[in-house]
């Protein structure tokens, strides 16, 4: 494509080879009167610089790219433009839609936007898009663009096109779905002479801008990623609360740990420097039982610690535990009836105590740091994090999740992580309930071609960000890397498909096994931690729900004397 005359700079997404679905359509298909829109032609290019600027609105939000001009440098194989004349004017329809018996249209680029975008992702399942074709019936989101009416076109393109490149890959991934404030129209799109970037192809199922020659290099992560306002306790502002991103552990989170030469269950009460020089953390640990016994605090490395999820819980072996909470036990009775007087033995019996203690754990949750509470209304509670299960987990951060078969993709590869970018926890009335929901975006890892540039993405989080660089170090050799893929955007699911946090590869697995990660890395390859792990409420146990906050969820595993102190950002709700 060229720039025409008096036109600045734009920069072109390029889609992936075979990023379409398009029919290619008979003439004799279409009806009469519908004639066949050159590509040359300044309302072909004006839907083209429309497309352009929803995309950068959609995958582009910074305010660095806001004042740039972005164009579509073609439209899906077998999609074209055509017009009619009606009532003295000239309408203008995109054709290509390869669903029905005859031909349907988009009549504007934003009917088209949301088609467009299903296939970027890559779905094959029509019932995941949500233009009006595919899905008339389906509401859109409140972030979707709305229609333009008018569509102005640019100046007309110059008579020389503009150089293209040899082919180059690239990639990208797409952001979040950050609400479309700005939506440029063509009419703006171009402003003094410059050159057209040069062209691209990109992989499949990925949109990327090109603006030089030189591939992106590393991006910070954006502190203001998903940022969400500050709770309120009373009059007093909270702010959010931040976990260590150093940290693979945190406090008031349920662990194993190790007490030679066996694994415990406690509750984390501190973190603490490192003492020595490989600059492990520390932790404080309360040994968890029943509360009847008092047992000791213990101090402990990172590397003698588990994720709760590392490890299935052992079978409750007290047929006295099997039909009751822990909390109402009746613990006098099974301490003389199992120990008597015999330290060891009041030990096991205390293990016995954890275990069941931790399988309602693993059923339960409690929230953390109201925003809203709208129930009375029959609306919602919404919080800014949660203690789900053995684990805290905070709006804006990853959670590992469970897709339907629907959503799924049987191309998909079976060893990387799928994961939801939280945007908003909340309760609600579900049927004669309250339910626990989880909004927010889905994405998946995919490993790509080195060739293969893939945008820096600074709509996820740290985690996610490091987790790529990891992979990309390690496969650099393979000449391959990575990049996180949109898989669904701004919805909605239920408590029962989070498996849980997302745990940073490079973190985890050094602690779960080093021997195994060192070999890994030694052949270029990446043990996925994720596999490591089960799911949350995986233990065999009955469904407990909300609890009024972490301590109430340690009643009867603790001392009934026994203080949680959790860091001063979290404000658990009543």
């Amino acid at each position: 494509m060229a720039a025409g005359p008096g036109t600045s700079e734009a920069y072109p997404f390029t889609l992936a080879a075979g990023s379409s679905d398009g029919k290619p359509w008979a003439d004799g298909d279409f009806n009469a009167g519908h004639q066949k829109l050159p590509e040359d032609d300044k309302r072909y290019v004006a839907w083209l610089f429309r497309l352009g600027a929803l995309l950068r609105d959609q995958f582009l939000p910074g305010p660095e790219h806001q004042d740039r001009t972005y164009f579509l440098d073609k439209l899906p194989d077998h999609y074209h433009i055509r017009y009619k004349t009606a009532h003295n004017r000239l309408d203008y329809y995109l054709y290509g839609y390869p669903h029905g018996n005859k031909p349907k249209a988009f009549r504007s680029p934003n009917d088209f936007f949301p088609h467009l975008i299903w296939i970027v992702g890559g779905s094959k399942d029509k019932a995941l898009c949500s233009c009006q074709l595919c899905n008339p019936d389906q509401a859109k989101p409140s972030w979707w663009p709305q229609p333009a009416p008018v569509l102005a076109a640019p100046p007309a393109p110059s008579s020389t096109a503009a150089p293209k490149s040899s082919s180059i890959s690239t990639g990208a991934t797409a952001t979040s779905a950050t609400p479309m404030s700005r939506t440029a129209s063509a009419s703006s799109a171009v402003s003094k002479t410059a050159p057209v970037s040069k062209q691209v192809q990109q992989p499949m199922n990925a949109v990327a801008p090109v603006q030089t020659n030189t591939i992106p290099g590393p991006v910070a992560a954006d502190p203001s990623v998903h940022s969400q306002p500050s709770a309120v306790v009373g009059n007093q502002a909270v702010a959010t609360p931040q976990p260590d991103d150093k940290a693979v552990f945190r406090e008031g989170e349920a662990v194993w740990f190790l007490t030679n030469p066996t694994w415990r269950l406690g509750i984390v009460l501190e973190k603490l420097a490192p003492e020595t020089q490989d600059g492990r953390l520390r932790y404080m640990i309360k040994q968890l039982a029943h509360s009847l016994l008092q047992l000791e605090t213990h101090l402990r490395p990172e590397n003698e610690m588990r994720p709760f999820l590392a490890f299935s819980v052992p079978a409750v072996n007290l047929p006295e535990l099997q039909n009751t909470w822990v909390r109402n036990a009746p613990w006098s009775q099974i301490v003389a009836r199992y120990a008597g007087d015999n330290p060891s033995r009041q030990e096991l019996v205390g293990v016995e105590g954890s275990k069941k203690a931790l399988i309602e754990i693993d059923h339960s949750y409690s929230l953390f740091n109201v925003l809203s509470d709208s129930r009375a209304s029959g609306g919602k509670l919404v919080v800014q994090g949660i203690f789900l299960g053995a684990e805290r987990i905070n709006v804006g951060e990853a959670v590992r999740i469970r897709l339907t078969a629907q959503e799924m993709n049987p191309a998909w590869p079976k060893n990387m992580p799928i994961l939801m970018v939280l945007k908003e926890i909340y309760v609600a009335k579900s049927g004669e309930t309250d339910g626990l929901f989880f909004n927010g975006d889905i994405y998946r890892l995919e490993e790509i071609s080195r060739q293969q540039v893939v945008v820096p993405q600074t709509q996820i989080p740290l985690s996610m960000i490091k987790e790529k660089a990891f992979r990309d170090s390690v496969r650099a050799a393979a000449g391959t890397h990575f990049q996180w893929v949109p898989v669904l955007q701004n919805v909605t699911k239920d408590e029962t498909v989070i498996r849980g946090r997302f745990y940073e590869t490079s973190r985890l697995m050094a602690i779960l096994d080093q021997n195994k990660f060192d070999a890994a890395l030694a052949k270029g390859e990446v043990e996925d931690v994720q596999a490591y792990l089960n799911n949350r409420a995986d233990s065999k146990g009955v469904y407990v729900g909300r609890k009024k906050n972490r301590l109430e969820m340690l009643a009867g595993a603790v001392p009934n004397d026994f203080v949680l102190s959790l860091p001063a950002t979290i404000h658990e709700t009543n």
